[in-house]
């Protein structure tokens, strides 16, 4: 039978091409894996795409572990429990939801990942002294005001433009509050409403300042 580690230790090693339409459906898992919702969560948040994807997963995931076998000796010890597992059908095959997981980290932009780490940024609000911690905070609130819409703040964004971004901060925060307990709340406050003016948008001009170090980077 295969475990979950095994599950995900094999979907780490599968990767995929996307669609635009099946990036889209995956949005609220991305959005979870961004977020470092705990594995318990996430199963859960993957099964009705597991559900929705499976008749193309199902034969897709077999022959990818079919193909790998003849060159990975730890993918060929585990085949047949992975086909048995396969077998189980969408709603109890964990490789099958491990592989959608996995579809979650590699869609998900790799800033979040690297470059703005959120794991990092909520360790360094444990560690920074209180002047850094807006700075870290902004940091976090620029990239995921950029996640899914990354031309924001390349031109004067107007009032409701600016109301949807903070909204999609703050529901993200809420992903967040127990993964990342000091970030998540951090971030709310900077998206909280009412709408404030333009220079007072403290996720705003936070895209900004990234856009603005980002130029100066390239010059």
């Amino acid at each position: 039978m295969l475990d979950g580690d095994l599950a995900h230790a094999l979907a780490a090693g599968i990767h995929y091409e996307w669609t635009d339409d099946e990036r889209e459906l995956l949005a609220p898992l991305i959005d979870a894996t961004i977020m470092r919702v705990d594995c318990e969560r996430l199963d859960e948040i993957a099964r009705p795409f597991v559900d929705a994807l499976w008749d193309e997963l199902r034969s897709l995931v077999g022959d990818t572990l079919r193909e790998q076998a003849m060159k990975s000796d730890f993918v060929r010890e585990s085949l047949e429990d992975a086909v048995a597992d396969l077998e189980l059908g969408p709603r109890r095959s964990r490789l099958a939801s491990a592989v959608i997981q996995q579809a979650a980290v590699d869609l998900a932009d790799h800033e979040f990942f690297l470059e703005s780490c959120l794991d990092c940024i909520e360790a360094g609000l444990e560690h920074a002294w209180p002047a850094p911690r807006p700075e870290l905070v902004g940091r976090a609130a620029a990239a995921l005001a950029l996640h899914r819409d990354p031309d924001y703040g390349a031109e004067r964004p107007d009032d409701r433009e600016r109301a949807a971004t903070r909204a999609r901060v703050r529901a993200l925060a809420e992903l967040g509050r127990e993964s990342l307990p000091r970030l998540a709340p951090a971030l709310a406050q900077l998206a909280d409403e009412p709408l404030p003016p333009v220079g007072k948008d403290g996720v705003l001009q936070a895209v900004l300042k990234r856009r603005r170090a980002a130029r100066a980077h390239l010059n």
